[in-house]
């Protein structure tokens, strides 16, 4: 039906615009997926352009009962965090962000490379722009990640809204989708978490998402990198690599070259 088009093809814009909008202030994110051109056919059709594979979502894992061992969840939210920081830097607020959004590589075993990407920014607010009341509709058994002035319609700051939905993902990562045998949620961690699950927006506000993509980027470190034994008198912190060509990772990786600074550290 026209009305039913009509929507979909304003979602679709819609997406395009607020990833126009990021893109023109803080550049490529890697952590981010959706439409990246947009043109009008002669009949007057919108036309969208965005990448075909965009990896499973996070769900569709849950659901299959698949289990992610530590690192690559801690890469999970590292790179769902790594989404929401470029986003809120460029004053967009995602608005439903929750593990339906979020999808992984289906071959990715690099901790070290963007292993999840963040889609869903139809229902995305620029914040210079008149704000919406209602809460863009989620899918079953996603309520989890609304806080609850957003349940009740009294949200006065979305971005407070998508840190509940990161705390909560943080959780969700780590009982979901880490098996019955899985580790507890490393303390650093489960502390954002409860932060960023307050119910006090303003006290979600005391963080961000750049703290929980720090945090999970250490902990990764420490799986991989160096001990203090290692390398005793190198003067810096035991958890950071010696990044330089022909150095070690953890005995699993060899450095060859450094090419420079990427989005989630040195390439």
């Amino acid at each position: 039906p026209r009305e039913e088009r009509e929507r979909i093809q304003a979602l679709a814009l819609k997406s395009y615009r607020v990833l126009t909008v990021l893109h023109e202030h803080v550049g490529g994110v890697p952590q981010v997926v959706g439409p990246t051109h947009a043109f009008q056919t002669d009949a007057g059709d919108v036309v969208t352009i965005s990448p075909l594979e965009t990896g499973v979502s996070l769900l569709d894992l849950a659901a299959s009962e698949s289990v992610i061992d530590e690192v690559l969840r801690l890469a999970i939210v590292r790179d769902a965090a790594e989404a929401l920081k470029a986003s809120h830097l460029a004053g967009i607020a995602h608005r439903q962000f929750s593990a339906q959004c979020v999808s992984v590589g289906s071959e990715q075993a690099d901790p070290f490379g963007v292993v999840a990407r963040v889609g869903g920014w139809d229902r995305a607010q620029i914040m210079e722009s008149q704000r919406g009341s209602a809460v863009p509709s989620m899918g079953p058994g996603m309520d989890r990640f609304v806080p609850p002035e957003a349940l009740g319609g009294l949200v006065e700051s979305w971005p407070a809204v998508d840190l509940w939905a990161l705390g909560s993902l943080i959780r969700w990562v780590w009982t979901e989708l880490g098996g019955e045998e899985s580790v507890p949620l490393p303390g650093p961690l489960a502390s954002l978490a409860d932060v960023l699950c307050a119910v006090d927006p303003e006290e979600r506000e005391s963080t961000s998402a750049l703290e929980v993509a720090d945090v999970a980027r250490r902990l990764i470190q420490e799986q991989f990198g160096p001990t203090q034994e290692d390398d005793p008198d190198d003067g810096q912190d035991p958890a950071r690599f010696v990044l330089e060509p022909g150095a070690c990772l953890g005995g699993r990786y060899e450095i060859l070259e450094v090419l420079g600074r990427g989005a989630t550290g040195i390439v």
